[in-house]
């Protein structure tokens, strides 16, 4: 984890992207870098529109990102993925909605070692 913290965002939100391809699913990269509204690529897991938000944090994920992350995939009618390096706290885990996984610790370890990856709404 402390690799995955200290990588450049853009590496990481790469390395986030190109796992959820070699795990069978089509993704699309984000054109923008920033000013993208925290959209870092689009996959499509088993049939469904999925969002992904990749950040790296040392300390507590913002409750204010994940409230806005949420917003966007409930506008646009999909599902979303929230993935960061971070400490998910009460609060971020309050504002997460059905349609949005968030991914951190283990789980997010465990995505680049594990044959498949299941989204909790999957699950």
């Amino acid at each position: 984890m402390g690799f995955l913290r200290k990588v450049n965002p853009y590496i990481f939100e790469e390395m986030i992207l190109s796992r959820i391809k070699q795990l069978g699913h089509r993704i699309k990269r984000g054109t923008k870098y920033s000013g993208d509204g925290g959209i870092d690529g689009r996959a499509f897991i088993r049939g469904k529109k999925v969002l992904i938000q990749a950040k790296r944090y040392k300390g507590h994920v913002s409750a204010r990102d994940v409230e806005a992350f949420v917003a966007v995939c409930k506008q646009q009618k999909c599902f979303g993925l929230f993935v960061h390096t971070g400490r998910t706290g009460k609060l971020s885990k309050q504002m997460r909605a059905e349609n949005v996984d968030i991914i951190s610790g283990e789980r997010l370890l465990s995505m680049f070692v594990e044959r498949q990856f299941t989204p909790r709404w999957e699950a």
